[in-house]
């Protein structure tokens, strides 16, 4: 079975953005899709649940800028 995985673009994609920056655009991305968050940890890896399933939020460079990357644990 596949896992769910998303990417959450960055405004400033060439700056590496520090934990409060990942954990707020996680914010924004679940209120924006009206999803119900729970951050479990805030330490990296950020882990959080979005309408109860397990996610893990990683940084990952892609197209020449950091973009944060969500996939199902």
């Amino acid at each position: 079975m596949f896992k769910k995985r998303f990417y959450i673009d960055l405004e400033d994609s060439l700056t590496y953005p520090c934990v409060n920056v990942i954990c707020s655009y996680i914010e924004d991305y679940a209120q924006s899709s009206g999803e119900k968050l729970e951050l479990i940890s805030t330490q990296m890896p950020i882990t959080f649940r979005l309408d109860s399933m397990l996610y893990i939020a990683e940084i990952s460079m892609l197209r020449g800028g950091y973009s944060i990357h969500c996939k199902e644990s």
